[in-house]
């Protein structure tokens, strides 16, 4: 079990199965609503997935026809991704986990759009775009 929040602590979640296609995204959009040089994302089902306290206080943002971001209304925190092209997914942010020490980032996606700043001193694959395009 796996758990995590925002920064406020005003929402709180947990994940019952392990995270699966853990990995860093490079993309502007990415690159922006984290504040940070990438993301780092772990996917999980849905229904694995449970809101525990705050649910009241999430937003979102639909950043595209597929793209949603939910994140409190409070302190900001981005806690989940949500790609309507996979409605069954949730790409929980890594950064939000209380519980991280079993996670190992898999690979670097849309990596051409990487900032500038950032370099990559690891051995882990580096796609253009989405791993399986």
């Amino acid at each position: 079990m796996i758990e995590g929040g925002c920064l406020c602590g005003c929402i709180k979640f947990v994940v019952d199965q392990a995270l699966e296609d853990i990995s860093y995204c490079h993309c502007s959009i990415c690159r922006k609503s984290s504040g940070s040089a990438f993301a780092a994302y772990g996917a999980t089902l849905i229904r694995n997935f449970k809101w525990l306290l705050g649910e009241d206080r999430l937003s979102e943002f639909k950043v595209s026809d597929d793209l949603i971001k939910l994140f409190c209304s409070s302190c900001g925190s981005t806690l989940v991704t949500h790609h309507q092209s996979e409605p069954e997914i949730y790409h929980v942010s890594l950064g939000c986990l209380n519980n991280t020490a079993k996670l190992k980032p898999q690979y670097h996606q849309f990596f051409n759009s990487k900032a500038n700043w950032y370099q990559a001193d690891d051995d882990l694959p580096k796609y253009r775009e989405w791993p399986d395009a």
